[in-house]
């Protein structure tokens, strides 16, 4: 599951009841560290907003290169008839997904609930344990669980979804696809060293030229 903007967090919390997968699943989470300390090598990155910019980019494409079949992407209510054109969905994972002969088939749009949001801001002070339990709740409601219902429904158009691009293949005939990449899955549990062969907790940061994250797909 992709997401447009301000969609992080509901997507992480959605994709599960939908059987799906976000980016945030798939990598070890110590690559996004910014804690500006001499211990964390990825300090460097995440303090320099060029190179930060550059490797969620970087990561966001490696992720849409994984893609196979079919993906998803969560919208806001606000947003659900015209997303965002500027952010990294339409400049970097759009683009990848609907490429010339792709592996990926369809996609389809979803819409966040009006209600869903409006959690964040009663919760605004809570700690995070607490606005885990209060969204789990809410997808357990009668309305939550009807609305998770309604986006498995795979016709065209419905009222918190719809496909909206088709890959034609009608011209050349169809494409075998493409198997998918390995270890795409729910929260991967590799060793950051695995990740970065160099990595240590040290001193020196972990250098540009030396970008072997995301599964070696994307050519930095």
């Amino acid at each position: 599951m992709f997401y447009s903007r301000d969609m992080s967090r509901a997507a992480r919390t959605v994709a599960p009841s939908l059987n799906k997968v976000t980016i945030w699943d798939v990598w070890p989470r110590e690559l996004y560290d910014h804690e500006n300390i001499i211990s964390n090598p990825m300090r460097c990155i995440h303090r320099d907003p060029v190179q930060r910019q550059t490797f969620f980019e970087n990561m966001s494409l490696a992720f849409a290169k994984k893609a196979c079949g079919s993906a998803g992407v969560l919208h806001s209510s606000q947003y659900y008839r015209e997303p965002p054109r500027d952010g990294i969905w339409a400049m970097i994972e759009e683009p990848e997904l609907t490429r010339s002969e792709g592996p990926v088939e369809w996609l389809r749009k979803f819409r966040l609930h009006p209600e869903f949001p409006k959690l964040a801001n009663l919760l605004s002070t809570a700690k995070p344990t607490q606005k885990c339990q209060a969204e789990a709740a809410w997808l357990g409601s009668s309305v939550g669980i009807e609305w998770l219902r309604s986006l498995r429904i795979e016709e065209t158009v419905t009222q918190w979804s719809e496909v909206f691009w088709k890959r034609d293949r009608t011209a050349r005939g169809r494409l075998p696809k493409s198997a998918p990449h390995e270890g795409l899955h729910r929260r991967a549990q590799v060793p950051l060293q695995k990740v970065l062969p160099g990595y240590e907790a040290s001193t020196k940061c972990q250098e540009t030229d030396d970008f072997g994250f995301f599964d070696d797909i994307v050519n930095w």
